[in-house]
């Protein structure tokens, strides 16, 4: 009984032992979000060369509560009332959010033949941890999905900052929000557990990604009422995002090396003209709001919230003002991707 209970437990442990080492490479390459997407490819690729790769459902749940809580975590009181001063840029920015998304999608349904609801998962502009972990719950090509938006994070990267320092910048900066103390273990631990009945009840409801989404809005209610102010540590979060990099990488099966290389072009081309569309909302709330345009775009540019924050402080502008447009756009997404994108998903396993 102990044998086989192992073999079960083998692509488990063959998964999580390529994805750490495919984490480790990523970072010390300096691949954004590294610990997801070195992962993510790293098992892919295991995956392709017939390695048998997998996440035990269990596993699976317990690192979505994880990452629905981080997610939610944003959500402050503070937060929210400096998002009452930009409603108007806020609004921009969501109206640039879905006109990208149905372009995008447009440009891989016509342009590239993909399905609808891989186009749909595939244009989404940003959330990536998030949307893949949705997505892994949908009827969509995970495969495509995955090339498609590690594409979009790769490029970001690589030309943000060099695109950033040809616009005009404010002529002085303001500093980084001060860092709040730590909230002791005990708080940390029943906010924790509160998402995770959040994340249980989702399951039971049916809810698709139920143990993503019930902690995620859990999260959110408990630090935006200040019920909490608990934050989860490096050590807790890295691993999960390797192991959703780990789960997302396992269900790319069956693709060809052609059709990665066909996919990544029309991932290559779509970021493009995201980047385009995000230049064209942030002139127009330039314009409008008479902010500086560096600013605007690094805050409608299509990045992780991460990588564009740790921008904005490289390039001496406003992280909070660009923290809080991307937390925004994050937290939209989150909450109408499994409304907007319900066709496309399968019922909850």
């Amino acid at each position: 009984m102990l044998s086989n209970q192992l073999q079960r437990l083998r692509p488990t442990a063959n998964c999580l032992a390529v994805a750490t080492l495919g984490a480790l490479a990523a970072g010390f390459l300096g691949v954004p979000a590294p610990w997801i997407c070195g992962a993510l490819v790293a098992v892919a690729a295991a995956a392709l060369m017939g390695l048998k790769v997998g996440v035990v459902k269990w596993l699976r749940d317990l690192t979505f509560v994880v990452i629905g809580y981080t997610m939610g975590a944003g959500v402050t009181p503070e937060m929210l009332e400096k998002l009452a001063l930009w409603p108007a840029s806020l609004l921009l920015l969501l109206l640039c959010v879905g006109a990208t998304t149905g372009l995008l999608a447009s440009i891989l349904q016509r342009g590239f033949g993909w399905d609808r609801a891989t186009a749909s998962f595939a244009s989404v502009p940003g959330a990536f941890s998030y949307l893949m972990a949705v997505a892994a719950h949908s009827h969509a090509n995970v495969g495509r999905i995955a090339v498609a938006q590690v594409s979009r994070l790769v490029v970001l990267a690589a030309l943000a900052p060099s695109l950033v320092t040809l616009l005009p910048s404010p002529e002085t900066a303001l500093p980084p929000p001060a860092p709040h103390e730590a909230a002791p273990l005990w708080e940390l631990l029943l906010a924790l557990a509160a998402s995770g009945l959040g994340g249980l009840l989702a399951i039971k409801l049916r809810v698709p990604a139920g143990a993503l989404i019930g902690s995620l809005v859990t999260s959110m209610l408990l630090h935006a009422t200040a019920v909490t102010t608990a934050e989860l540590p490096p050590e807790v979060l890295i691993p999960g995002f390797v192991v959703t990099g780990a789960f997302v990488g396992s269900r790319v099966r069956d693709v060809t090396v052609s059709q990665v290389l066909r996919d990544a072009k029309a991932g290559l081309l779509t970021v493009m003209v995201a980047l385009v569309l995000s230049g064209v909302f942030a002139f127009l709330a330039s314009w409008l709001l008479d902010l500086p345009l560096s600013l605007l775009w690094l805050s409608y540019a299509p990045g992780g919230l991460e990588v564009m924050v740790i921008m904005a402080l490289a390039l001496e502008l406003d992280p909070t003002f660009v923290g809080a447009h991307h937390i925004v756009r994050y937290l939209f997404l989150s909450l109408t991707i499994p409304i907007v994108f319900r066709k496309f998903l399968k019922r909850a396993d």
